[in-house]
């Protein structure tokens, strides 16, 4: 089945990150791309590979030459831990490696 632009709802257990991914992400990294940075999707970073990693990205986001690039910092104060956990395994579960039925 092709939903075109609109995706199907996620998972019950991925809807909190989903809803952090839409009012934070979304508008830059629609369907896991780039529109800033094209050679930079979302879906392949690296920094997906582990919480950690990913966490110390969101709150001071760096290019791969370590200088900044257009993405905001999100700090704990915007994005809490809690959110960031739930952004991460939404990102990963249902962005970067989506599960086909």
């Amino acid at each position: 089945m092709v939903y075109g632009v609109k995706s199907p709802p996620p998972p019950e257990n991925l809807k909190a990150g989903a809803k952090v991914f839409s009012a934070y992400c979304k508008g830059c990294h629609p369907h896991g791309g780039n529109i800033l940075k094209p050679n930079l999707p979302l879906r392949s970073a690296p920094q997906l590979a582990d919480f950690n990693s990913f966490e110390a990205f969101i709150s001071d986001p760096k290019l791969p030459d370590g200088s900044r690039g257009p993405m905001p910092a999100f700090s704990s104060e915007k994005i809490s831990k809690q959110q960031a956990r739930e952004l991460y395994e939404y990102i990963n579960q249902v962005i970067a490696h989506p599960k086909r039925k």
